[in-house]
């Protein structure tokens, strides 16, 4: 091919001089100096100097590179056009050098794979192993954690208090929120009708008393017959039973707090006088609390009595320890979940309400 005339050919540019073959010290070489291969070799040796790393031209003998390939072996050695954006933004680039060390628990799954690659690209191939093996390896400690469960607290003892009375009601001692102990005083009626029908039947009672006595004496003198005596007697049971109903029913004109606890809501006024059978009053233990939950059936592969777990309630954001007690007997057969029931560690849980809302986490075994 003829020469170009000497007016035509091209001068080399700034690039081509930046692109001429150098030495290991950094002086430029001839044409027939140091080829590409031998400085690609060079510079593998220097980013992966101090690391167990093999050379991967070692043994190979030297191949002369084309000028394009020499372009491009000198082309890669240049900064990243996202390294120059973030040295002019003052942010360090992302991918690590070989020649940086490399803190391998602090990596998650995409800097894993960026760490890899970027040791490849360097020609470290033994440190873009390790991390590729790093990775598997950390497959299961980097997975999600089970979500959350949502659950709610329940007391264990929580009661509607009623009655079949049809009285009025006199008094309420306690109102919503008010602390109680067992024993006390809930409801009172007015029963004063009632009370005074309690007395002619203990009056009646007794006369009844009176008059079997009387029939008892005179059978012992053979003045009555045998039968005399039995009515006498019948007539006196009748009058106790009668009596009795009528006191069972004056002591229910005053209901009383089987258990401590606190009123959680009043359902009735005083003065009222409120159908039999209606709730009165809504009271709860705040001192002995269960959290339901509902969990998909096939944790029970897993999940098992007495396993724990973590509860953050919403309402007051703190984190308790608890422990599961007891699964349901059956599982839902539409929506695959079961009913577990979860009991709070010792601690402190005054602030704990029945009926708050919660996030529950599990630490599911790894074996």
């Amino acid at each position: 091919m003829p020469r170009r005339p000497a007016h035509r050919r091209r001068r080399p540019s700034g690039l081509s001089q930046r692109l001429r073959p150098r030495s290991f010290d950094g002086a430029a070489v001839s044409e027939g100096g140091t080829s590409g291969e031998t400085r690609g070799r060079f510079r593998i040796r220097q980013r992966c100097q101090n690391r167990n790393d093999p050379d991967p031209h070692a043994g190979s003998p030297p191949v002369d590179r084309s000028p394009g390939d020499q372009w491009w072996t000198a082309r890669r050695r240049r900064p990243s056009r996202s390294g120059e954006r973030a040295a002019r933004a003052g942010v360090s680039p992302v991918r690590p050098l070989a020649s940086e060390a490399v803190s391998y628990d602090a990596l998650t799954m995409p800097t894993y794979a960026a760490t890899a690659l970027a040791f490849m690209r360097q020609g470290c191939f033994v440190r873009s192993a390790t991390v590729i093996v790093l990775s598997l390896a950390a497959l299961p400690a980097l997975a999600q954690p089970e979500p959350p469960i949502r659950g709610v607290v329940r007391a264990i003892r929580d009661a509607s208090v009623a009655t079949d009375l049809n009285a009025r009601i006199r008094t309420l001692p306690f109102r919503e929120g008010a602390s109680f102990n067992a024993g006390d005083t809930l409801v009172t009626f007015d029963c004063d009708r009632t009370e005074a029908e309690s007395r002619a039947a203990e009056a009646e009672t007794a006369v009844n008393r009176i008059a079997l006595d009387n029939a008892q004496q005179l059978d012992r003198r053979h003045a009555i017959g045998r039968i005399e005596v039995q009515a006498a007697k019948a007539r006196w049971e009748k009058a106790r039973a009668s009596a009795e109903a009528l006191r069972v029913r004056v002591r229910d004109c005053r209901i009383v707090a089987p258990f401590t606890g606190r009123v959680a809501e009043m359902r009735a006024r005083e003065h009222e006088m409120p159908v039999a059978g209606q709730p009165l009053l809504r009271i709860v233990d705040a001192t002995a609390l269960e959290i339901d939950l509902i969990v998909p059936s096939a944790w029970l592969a897993w999940l098992r009595a007495a396993a724990p777990l973590e509860v953050k309630v919403d309402e007051t954001g703190k984190t308790y320890a608890a422990k599961v007690i007891r699964t349901a007997a059956a599982v839902d057969p539409v929506s695959q979940t079961i009913r577990i029931t979860a009991a709070f560690a010792p601690g402190d849980t005054s602030a704990v309400l029945p009926g708050m809302s919660l996030d529950a986490s599990f630490e599911r075994p790894t074996h």
